[in-house]
């Protein structure tokens, strides 16, 4: 059921909505494939940090676990590809968590679904826009060409053939598809296009993989062409053509791409109305003596024709039925062709049909009936009542350069044709000649330069990893070149924790979602009167598979792991029947100590990303307030309340502070500060709506000084990484002897529960290596 939408008066290009901030495409993708919905909808964003394209996706488990390979194998290329080629990326995948989880679906199904929130990441650290610049039009035309062969993978003889693996059922992609994203990247990077196209075609004339490829070759240039993308010879100027030609003897001019109306009597898809089999793939062959040509982009209607003019002025009116499948009209479809595949044999030879795109369900469902081409009609290409051709040269489309005015940088791919390195060039218009050039990396896709006082942020498209940087200075001509490696999608970094930028001078969050803690269920206030199981699953669950079998080494450079750590460490103690409630103290005791007061009012329900919020205040113990007059109440009511404490050291400390944020930021940055004694949160929300601790006396006097925050679990991305093996394979921490799901019989640290031996022989043993992560709950 459908219903009509009525716009409110005319708009154009100068009055329309051309540019949207958010773009929510539900399950689409399900039904047409992610990279069309890309395709299609990543031009509509707005140019601006907060601009999001919401995706979601249903992803397949493997044996019980996820597969992060899913993802790559819907995108038909790697992520850094797809990001750079469109300009957006996962928002997981540039701060390296998310703030939602699908637990439940991971654990219990057998596929599960991703929603996956698209933004451009370099809007972060800049308002320009990016072009990336390929020097190398061979590689870059081999890329390309790889995402085509995943595109239709499933055309290749291998999979024809695979008992194993059998082909789907719905097909999302086209050659069209395949020409819209070359439109897209075209209007994007900087490359010498012509060689990058020369290089394609060439490698399409020498394919010999996909079974349909030269059947459907002429779509491909037809879409080309059509998009301003790409010509070929036969298509760059009208062809030959006898005036006599019985197709076209009333055409003035003979343009090189035609529309042709193909009207489907009602009769021939009643089988489709009687089998109602899945939803079948329609397509165009157009076939000669000594050919077959196959356009699947073709539009299809229920309705009536009506034919006027002749010649160049043909001009046919659909009329759509109203009743649709309940009426009686015909089916009239539409397909775009090269005038020139009309003329390689003679008409009374040649032959329209509509049929079905062949899938093993279409196959079994209409063979018998359809015959093994599954067509389900099909006309002579001079039958008037049923075929009319009309010209279609004033609706091609033109593919814009990109914009000369935006910063370029060079991408390099590596010998397997993969993204590895970017380049970015800073002229500072002075000699370099004895002066020191010193880099620092800000934020995921920026590195700031500075030189003799001057400074300057150089942004990449996509996250970097600036610890491996090569600069090149060219004194004498001066200027200077960062060459930086793509940051691997799980590498351990300091500057994950982006989650809020300014935009026009006001704070905005980038990677975590919004909520109202007032709006949110508050657990029962006899939370501690009973276990509660599913909220310390939700919080394992945060870690992925990897995460959680770090050792220790790995785990002080990977503060991303330590916070999740604690985030374990603060719902499992504030739940635990066993203890009562009281504040957490968080410090380091090799810098000073305690440096921040975090009071938990209680745990609330996020249904909506199904986890659990710890709302709380916070209050950052400044040197100001400690050696203040209120300085001796706060440490006396803090030993009172046997406040819990939370050991964090080295760059887990500065983590926090990245993640207690929320306007001076747009003067000051993004933490006010990082000094361990200073307050990084901004004054405005200080004393605002603190909750329930207003209901403290205790409390009374700081309230002023405490801001309310919300603190939920950072999620790993199961589309990058498995994230429920352990769960299905327990294993000693010791040992490695394993248990199962719900029949292990491994005993958990007594501590902190989060892992699990033998017995007390293997506990022992490892207690030397576990003791300095080992957290009480």
């Amino acid at each position: 059921m459908s219903a009509e939408l009525l716009l409110d008066g005319d708009f154009d290009a100068s009055t329309a909505t051309t540019g949207f901030d958010t773009i929510e495409t539900s399950n689409i993708a399900d039904h047409v494939g992610v990279l069309n919905v890309l395709i299609t909808a990543v031009p509509l964003l707005a140019h601006r940090p907060s601009s999001v394209l919401h995706t979601s996706l249903l992803i397949d488990k493997d044996e019980g676990k996820t597969k992060p390979s899913n993802l790559t194998k819907l995108l038909c290329a790697d992520i850094s590809t797809i990001s750079i080629f469109l300009g957006v990326a996962p928002v997981g995948c540039v701060s390296q968590f998310t703030s939602s989880t699908k637990t439940h679906e991971i654990l219990d199904s057998a596929s599960y679904r991703e929603r996956i929130s698209w933004k451009c990441p370099y809007l972060t650290d800049t308002q320009s826009d990016i072009t990336p610049s390929f020097s190398d039009a061979r590689a870059l035309a081999n890329l390309l060409f790889g995402i085509y062969e995943q595109m239709f993978a499933d055309e290749t003889w291998a999979r024809v053939m695979s008992r194993s693996e059998p082909g789907p059922d719905i097909f999302h992609y086209h050659r069209a598809t395949f020409a819209a994203l070359l439109g897209v990247v075209k209007s994007r990077i900087r490359s010498d296009w012509s060689a990058v196209m020369h290089h394609i075609f060439d490698r399409l004339h020498k394919d010999r993989t996909l079974l349909m490829g030269s059947n459907n070759y002429q779509e491909f240039c037809c879409q080309l062409h059509l998009r301003g993308v790409y010509e070929v010879d036969i298509l760059s100027k009208p062809p030959p053509i006898s005036r006599n030609h019985s197709l076209f003897r009333e055409w003035k001019k003979v343009p090189s791409v035609v529309s042709l109306v193909l009207v489907v009597p009602r009769e021939k898809i009643r089988i489709l109305e009687a089998r109602r089999r899945g939803s079948p793939m329609f397509q165009c062959e157009l076939q000669g003596r000594t050919f077959t040509n196959i356009f699947s982009s073709i539009r299809a209607v229920l309705g009536t024709v009506s034919v006027h003019g002749t010649g160049n002025d043909t001009r046919v009116d659909i009329t759509e039925d109203p009743k649709g499948w309940s009426g009686t009209a015909p089916l009239v479809v539409s397909v775009s062709l090269p005038t020139f595949n009309l003329l390689v044999d003679e008409p009374r030879y040649m032959r329209i049909s509509l049929g079905l795109h062949p899938t093993p369900s279409t196959s079994a469902g209409f063979a018998r009936d359809l015959g093994l081409q599954l067509q389900l009609y099909t006309t002579n290409i001079m039958d008037t009542a049923h075929v009319h051709i009309t010209d279609m040269s004033a609706r091609i489309l033109l593919i814009s350069s990109p914009k000369q005015d935006v910063s370029s940088v060079s991408v390099t791919l590596d010998d397997e044709c993969r993204i590895s390195s970017m380049s970015a060039r800073w002229e500072p218009q002075i000699g370099l000649k004895g002066v020191g050039v010193s880099h620092v990396q800000m934020s995921p896709c920026a590195i700031r330069v500075r030189i003799d006082g001057r400074e300057k942020d150089l942004v990449y498209p996509f996250p970097i990893d600036g610890s491996k940087t090569k600069v090149k200075i060219a004194r004498t001509s001066g200027w200077i070149e960062l060459e930086v490696p793509v940051r691997p999608l799980l590498a351990s970094t300091d500057l994950s924790f982006t989650t809020a930028v300014v935009q026009n001078q006001y704070p905005i969050v980038w990677d975590i979602h919004r909520l109202n803690l007032e709006s949110l269920p508050l657990l029962p206030g006899d939370i501690h009167s009973q276990e509660h199981p599913m909220i310390y699953l939700n919080c394992f669950l945060a870690m992925s598979d990897r995460e959680h079998a770090l050792g220790v080494a790995s785990l002080a450079e990977n503060p991303l792991v330590l916070v999740k750590h604690t985030i374990l460490q603060l719902f499992g103690h504030f739940v635990d029947p066993s203890t009562k409630p009281r504040p957490f103290v968080f410090s380091d005791p090799e810098n000073g100590g305690m440096y921040t007061v975090l009071y938990v009012n209680g745990i609330r329900v996020d249904a909506a990303s199904h986890t659990y919020v710890m709302d709380a205040c916070v209050l950052t113990l400044t040197k100001d307030l400690v050696k203040g007059p209120r300085g001796p109440y706060i440490v006396a009511l803090l030993s009172e309340l046997d406040a819990e404490d939370i050991i964090t050291v080295g760059k887990e400390v500065g983590a926090w502070k990245h993640l207690l944020k929320t306007c001076r930021y747009g003067i000051i940055g993004m933490p006010v500060s990082k000094d361990m004694f200073d307050n990084p949160l901004c004054d405005c929300g200080a004393g605002v709506g603190l909750g329930a601790i207003l209901q403290d006396v205790l409390w009374t006097p700081f309230a002023p000084l405490m801001t309310r925050v919300a603190i939920s679990p950072f999620f790993a991305l199961p589309y990058l990484e498995t994230v429920n093996e352990r769960l299905h394979k327990i294993v000693c921490a010791a040992c490695d002897k394993p248990g199962y799901l719900k029949q292990a019989k491994l005993l958990k640290c007594g501590r902190c529960k989060a892992v699990q031996y033998c017995g007390k022989v293997c506990q022992l043993s490892h207690w030397t290596e576990h003791k300095s992560v080992c957290k009480a709950v």
